[in-house]
């Protein structure tokens, strides 16, 4: 099932598939604040679809940014990137030429990590904004 809708300039396109499948510039998946890989979920199928390569270059992108700036403070955790950053890699063996690495966490010291709708408009605008830097004009988001 394909739908479209015309936005402006750039339309909206519904696709009822993987994300792993989805052809475009970049795909967004969620990370965590160290850009680790978590083998399980969205991260797990991309990994097996696209190569375990994917996240190694995001953890490098992680060490990179700590060297940097340092690690980040969480409310008392630590962090490699900050909560919101969308992050850049190649796209492995996916069709999809990049993955955009989206840390949609918040984080307050009563209940821990948590994402929720503001989470994911903030997250959302960062990694559509990295995208729109890099010349991307396709990028492939999971509901």
């Amino acid at each position: 099932m394909t739908d479209e809708s015309q936005v402006g300039k750039g339309k909206i396109e519904i696709v009822n598939r993987s994300i792993t499948r989805y052809d475009a510039d970049a795909i967004v998946i969620p990370a965590n604040p160290d850009l680790e890989f978590a083998s399980m979920g969205v991260q797990g199928y991309v990994a097996a679809d696209g190569g375990i390569e994917i996240f190694r270059e995001a953890s490098e992108i992680a060490h990179s940014y700590v060297k940097e700036h340092g690690e980040i403070d969480i409310n008392g955790m630590t962090g490699k990137v900050p909560l919101y950053s969308a992050h850049l890699t190649t796209g492995g063996r996916l069709p999809a030429k990049h993955v955009i690495h989206s840390v949609a966490l918040g984080y307050d010291s009563e209940s821990g990590s948590y994402c929720n709708k503001e989470v994911i408009a903030e997250s959302t605008r960062n990694a559509l904004e990295l995208g729109k830097e890099k010349g991307l004009t396709s990028i492939g988001l999971q509901p």
